[in-house]
């Protein structure tokens, strides 16, 4: 009868929607909903979902140093795109055959630090307008329940989070993919910003799928010990800016393990440090068969010979193991209820 959002951080593993797609059609399918979540406001593709950008804007992220804006007002996903004048935006469902066909009847667009004589958003004959402010603003339109694409335009001065694509009701995930990043940024993301979203929009549930990023520069165990007090604090803040929401911890994949001697060890104390904050953690590490199983998902075309990233169809038998796992307990905690009664 509502809408329950989960927001799935992580690094580049997540690009393009890759792994999040399986997630959000498992449990949509499992709970109800429909939609793309959320979409940056600018030129984007996925696999459900193309976008695109035209106008004056700049984009901001607080995971890539030459790309930061010199405050924390980066949103609730760490990136956005700085209107200055007019902005249009298109979304429409990808012309791919292989992928779930999405659906949605009501459009929000996430805004804030708007500056000068305000900000517009504009959706068909529909125009919502906001003043000049500092806090976290949505422009919210219902649309068809058919639709599967949209186009709207923003003008006047501040930063566009991003646009929601969602239905009313059910579950809605996004999708928010940072490159390079090993998950360490939220502290230093605004609290006000953060906190809003997560408020208005019940966001429930928040993956945060990291570490990739972290395994080459770690060498000893005071690095491991190091990266997991860093992650620490930044499960602890989130906790704190959403205490309705639960926490799940996906750490990283096996690489190439003679070269990169501390994964397990790594996995291990992040386990212990997810589970010391009250946060679940997925092993990704383990799933795929734990020390040098890289080489095997290698040379299955399950993953790239970077030996880091998994390929399509390996993302998807990841993300389907992630998915499943839900449903398993899920179906463990309606059996167990069912035998308590």
């Amino acid at each position: 009868k509502k809408r329950v959002r989960i927001l799935h951080y992580g690094d580049s593993q997540l690009e393009e929607d890759r792994m999040t797609f399986i997630i959000r059609d498992t449990l949509q399918s499992m709970f109800g909903g429909d939609g793309q979540g959320m979409m940056p406001a600018r030129t984007h593709n996925t696999f459900s979902m193309a976008g695109g950008a035209s106008g004056s804007f700049t984009r901001y992220m607080i995971f890539a140093p030459d790309k930061r804006c010199g405050n924390s007002k980066y949103g609730p996903f760490g990136d956005f795109v700085r209107v200055y004048g007019s902005v249009r935006l298109n979304y429409r469902q990808s012309k791919r055959t292989d992928v779930k066909r999405r659906y949605f009847n009501e459009v929000t667009v996430v805004a804030g630090n708007i500056t000068g004589k305000g900000l517009a958003v504009t959706l068909g004959d529909s125009t919502i307008r906001f003043d000049a402010g500092d806090s976290l603003v949505r422009a919210v339109f219902s649309v068809p329940d058919n639709s599967d694409k949209v186009s709207l335009s923003v003008s006047g001065n501040g930063d566009v989070y991003g646009v929601l694509m969602d239905t009313k009701t059910g579950v809605a995930v996004d999708n928010i993919p940072m490159r390079g990043c090993s998950g360490t940024i939220f502290t230093a993301m605004n609290p006000d910003l953060m906190r809003s979203y997560y408020e208005q929009e019940n966001v429930r549930l928040i993956f945060l799928q990291y570490g990739g990023n972290s395994v080459p520069v770690i060498h000893n165990t005071k690095h491991v010990s190091n990266y997991c007090n860093t992650i620490r604090k930044q499960i602890n803040y989130i906790q704190g800016l959403a205490p309705k929401a639960k926490i799940v911890f996906i750490g990283p994949s096996d690489m190439y393990s003679r070269s990169r001697p501390m994964i397990p060890h790594l996995v291990d104390s992040l386990i212990c440090t997810a589970n010391s904050c009250g946060a679940a953690y997925w092993d990704i590490y383990g799933a795929m068969g734990g020390k040098y199983s890289m080489s095997k998902w290698v040379s299955k075309g399950l993953a790239a010979s970077d030996y880091i990233h998994f390929s399509t169809k390996g993302s998807k038998i990841m993300a389907s193991n992630i998915a499943n796992s839900f449903k398993l307990y899920y179906e463990y905690y309606l059996w167990r209820k069912e035998n308590e009664e």
